[in-house]
């Protein structure tokens, strides 16, 4: 089995997944671990593919490129990937971050994660809409952050961090 990196984006409608799926499914190629979400009405999925020896992954990237301008995708990347990289580390605690949004709170505690090693396994966010927008955001993290580090940083973008133990 060969392994393949799929990711697709575009407006969300109904079918989105079925149509990928399809044009996958008669390649012979199966999900083997997959992320989807809806984000302000934008469809975003990321799928690690298994695909049999001997796939001819320019015929499945142009199956693809066929159910975007169909369904309405924007954007679809398929690409080769070795199949024996490791998978990511286990998530071993929960960053939440709460308080008023503003540019530059991601990147200020993403930086800060990666300069203390600290990978981010999984990621969610969103802003409220109202007079004062308010953003909040929960990572999954491997490895245990600096709770020092990142209370300074929490003064100096104006929000709540917390870290808990998963």
């Amino acid at each position: 089995m060969s392994q393949l990196a799929l990711c697709a984006i575009g407006r969300d409608r109904p079918g989105v997944v079925a149509a990928v799926t399809e044009a996958l499914i008669a390649y012979g190629v199966n999900i083997e671990d997959a992320q989807a979400t809806v984000l302000k009405g934008h469809f975003a999925l990321v799928f690690v593919l298994a695909a049999p020896p001997g796939t001819d992954v320019g015929a499945v990237r142009s199956a693809l490129d066929d159910v975007a301008e169909r369904v309405g995708l924007e954007g679809v990347l398929l690409s080769e990937t070795e199949a024996d990289e490791p998978g990511p580390p286990a998530a071993t605690h929960l960053v939440t971050v709460a308080g008023v949004d503003r540019p530059g709170i991601v990147h200020a505690i993403s930086r800060a994660l990666a300069d203390q090693g600290i990978t981010i396994v999984a990621m969610r966010s969103q802003v409220t809409d109202g007079e004062r927008p308010m953003y909040e955001m929960t990572l999954d993290v491997a490895g245990e952050p600096d709770t020092e580090e990142l209370d300074a940083i929490a003064a100096g973008e104006g929000v709540e961090i917390s870290v808990s133990e998963l």
